[in-house]
């Protein structure tokens, strides 16, 4: 199966949409976010989609895992939320954070963490098992332009590199 977290609202124009279009069976499609309003597609602390999950991926069904995340990003005439994160340092948070702005950026990381230990255990399950075709994973994330180095992205933290040495 292939698994979609944070993937939004589903009355849009959704990856299991676009998968079924194109011949995929949605019942290999499993798509989750918290806006869905359901336990099980919560993948937070106080939802249900976590330890579901993580059997999936024990028990070695989960090929691709596709995450849709977003830190921050400025968007020309519309109101967005102050930045909650910053380089040299700040990745985790910036100083000066209200409570519900702390809160805000810790559920992200836990959700992000979750998100990354559900695909290395895919990955490891699939090595233990000898079977060759790699687990996919498929993370949205800004590759910061160079003219925009406020947009603090996974991809260029030090953590982010260290994972890519395991």
């Amino acid at each position: 199966m292939l698994v979609h977290l944070f993937s939004g609202q589903d009355d849009r124009y959704t990856l299991s949409r676009a998968f079924h279009e194109v011949g995929g069976d949605r019942r290999l499609l499993c798509e989750l976010d918290v806006l869905h309003e359901k336990k099980s597609s919560d993948l937070s602390p106080a939802g249900d989609a976590y330890p579901l999950l993580l059997r999936a991926a024990l028990d070695g069904w989960v090929k691709a895992w596709v995450g849709s995340v977003l830190r921050h990003m400025e968007v020309p005439g519309e109101v967005m939320p102050r930045p909650l994160r910053g380089w040299n340092g700040a990745e985790w948070g910036l100083e000066g954070l209200s409570s519900l702005e702390k809160s805000q950026v810790q559920g992200y990381d836990v959700l992000m963490l979750r998100f990354l230990v559900l695909f290395v255990v895919s990955e490891t399950v699939r090595r233990a098992n000898g079977t060759d075709q790699p687990t996919t994973l498929i993370l949205e994330q800004p590759a910061p332009p160079e003219d925009k180095p406020e947009v603090v992205s996974s991809w260029r933290t030090s953590q982010w590199k260290k994972l890519g040495e395991i």
